[in-house]
């Protein structure tokens, strides 16, 4: 009998070349926001190559990144005990940031007052304002139970684990390329996948092949074979309309879905790479990836679905213009970096007060202090 899974806590100390990633990651879902919330979306190849290229190669690997962000936060959580402070904060962000941004657009008049947009602020898990920071809460409150199953099962069962979620989610996801397909049952079950996945690849140490550079070769391929599926359908629809819409469409498909095959060798290829790395810590790279939580939540706030269907990088920093100026390019690198900016002086000034004013508050302590006597039957 093989041994069970126990993981060391301990091995959970931070990683600069995961950081890099994150970053990475973070970048490509502001790029992949900006081109799927405003105009840019509908471009072609008669738009202009290099502008084609361009939003084709960096604007399409956002749900790419998702898969990357899920692989980062489970392999810090394997192994880790419940923290209700870490919950607290984390659910605190969320509404904090949401109900201010909510105030503040409506107190400008830039938006008109919405009881729904309101409601969904004041309801970080309920009302899902951001699916991706409501998963993590979900996956927070739920680490001790996760972390005992994996302490209690052994490496071959891991094993059959992971194959059955790898043909019934990635294979029917990969196979079956339908509009609208989710993960199965919901998003959750793709955390508690790639959770599992963290953990034996923890456990074991997995390497998987020899040269971990061979990762980086994985990932490339993987999310050229996307890139190209679009490229081509794109270039077909001119001859054969019909032929060049359907390969087109199941290119955008596996942009789509993170669970499919694609998208997830090329997140799960470039996490191996990038643990791998041997970087040391930086405090300016360790600062800004943990403030990439604050940036995906500043730019995705549900008020924002006022402005024209979604499309607030129209509206804001009027994309159309710079693309006429023919610096559509130049001018997402420099909003992308606004916006990185913006969210980590948020970041800071948001944990400054909090971990000053709001941790200190009766009512938050009682809820840590609850919260962690309840988990300690768990524990």
């Amino acid at each position: 009998m093989e041994d069970s899974i126990q993981i060391d806590s301990k091995t959970s100390n931070r990683n600069g070349g995961l950081d890099i990633f994150r970053i990475i990651l973070c970048v490509f879902i502001i790029i992949g926001h900006m081109q799927s919330q405003s105009f840019i979306m509908d471009m072609s190849i008669k738009d202009g190559l290099c502008d084609y290229l361009f939003e084709t190669i960096f604007g399409n690997a956002e749900r790419t990144a998702i898969n990357g962000f899920i692989m980062i936060s489970s392999w810090y959580l394997i192994g880790r005990k419940f923290s209700a402070k870490r919950f607290v904060t984390t659910w605190f962000m969320v509404f904090v940031l949401n109900v201010l941004i909510t105030i503040l657009m409506f107190l400008s008049l830039a938006v008109p007052f919405s009881a729904v947009f309101f409601i969904q602020a004041f309801l970080p898990i309920i009302g899902r304002p951001q699916w991706y920071m409501c998963e993590y809460l979900l996956l927070l409150l739920t680490i001790p139970f996760l972390n005992r199953m994996l302490d209690s099962l052994n490496i071959r069962a891991i094993r059959l684990l992971l194959i059955i979620g790898a043909v019934f989610i990635i294979g029917s996801a990969t196979i079956i390329p339908i509009e609208y397909t989710q993960p199965m049952f919901c998003e959750y079950i793709w955390f508690l996948y790639i959770f599992v996945l963290m953990g034996y690849c923890k456990k074991t140490n997995a390497r998987f092949i020899k040269n971990d550079n061979n990762w980086l070769i994985i990932a490339v391929i993987a999310y050229l074979f996307i890139v190209a599926l679009l490229l081509i359908g794109n270039i077909t629809s001119y001859t054969n309309p019909f032929l060049g819409e359907k390969i087109l469409a199941i290119g955008k498909y596996y942009c789509d879905h993170y669970e499919a095959l694609p998208a997830f060798l090329c997140s799960f290829a470039l996490f191996m790479w990038f643990k791998s790395r041997r970087v040391e810590g930086n405090k300016r790279i360790t600062d800004i990836a943990r403030a990439t939580g604050t940036i995906y939540i500043i730019h995705t706030v549900p008020v924002f679905y006022w402005f024209d269907d979604f499309k607030i990088w129209e509206n804001v920093f009027h994309i159309s213009y710079w693309y006429e100026k023919n610096l559509l390019i130049i001018a997402m690198i420099l909003i992308t970096m606004i916006v990185i900016c913006l969210g980590t002086i948020i970041f800071w000034i948001y944990e400054f007060l909090f971990s000053k004013l709001i941790i200190n508050t009766r009512l938050v302590k009682f809820i840590i202090r609850w919260l962690d006597e309840k988990y300690q039957v768990v524990e």
